[in-house]
């Protein structure tokens, strides 16, 4: 089932070394009385991503970080780190009151739970990076100089994100965008329409 009303759905989680990450969910309906019609409403109805491909679902994330340099005994550190991730499921979802036959249904609610874990990887992905953004900011060393601690920094926060972008095209990749783990909406079987 689609957790909540469109746009309302928020969780704040609080992650391994404080890292803080938001989830919502961002939804357009859908209805039909076959597979045909509800994929055709997807592919219209979808989200439209930088690659110019419409998706039936999209995970959107935003990393922001924060940190500042503090100096004692003339040496320099990063303090006062903190990263946020705020992660948005623009997902699918079957009108309320849908005209959809039961066997439709119940395929649809099958494939929505295979389309929302494959969008959870791109979210553990975001999520992990965010962490490992966190723990290599904590981690750096001090330095004599703050312009040379702070070029540091920014130099390991683009290595993680080049390396986030990576890492979510890799996913993509290997799952074929969720068909290799069932994100695959078909008509009902007969059997399945006989047994409802």
């Amino acid at each position: 089932m689609e957790p909540g009303l469109p746009g309302s759905e928020r969780k704040l989680t609080v992650h391994p070394e404080q890292v803080k990450v938001q989830e919502r969910y961002q939804y357009y309906d859908i209805d039909g009385v076959s597979a045909d019609d509800l994929r055709a409403q997807m592919k219209r109805n979808g989200t439209t991503w930088n690659d110019g491909n419409v998706y039936a679902a999209l995970t959107t994330w935003d990393i922001r970080y924060h940190y500042d340099i503090t100096s004692k005994d003339g040496r320099y550190e990063l303090c006062d780190i903190s990263t946020d991730v705020d992660i948005v499921f623009h997902m699918p979802r079957l009108s309320p009151g849908a005209k959809a036959p039961l066997p439709l249904k119940t395929t649809w609610e099958g494939y929505y739970q295979h389309l929302q874990t494959h969008e959870s990887g791109h979210r553990d992905i975001a999520v992990r990076i965010g962490e490992d953004l966190y723990r290599e900011l904590a981690a750096l060393g001090s330095s004599a100089s703050r312009k040379d601690l702070d070029r540091e920094a920014q130099t390991l926060i683009k290595t993680e994100f080049r390396k986030l972008k990576a890492e979510q095209i890799e996913y993509d990749a290997e799952t074929h965008h969720g068909i290799k783990q069932g994100a695959v909406l078909s008509e009902p079987t007969l059997a399945s329409s006989a047994e409802q």
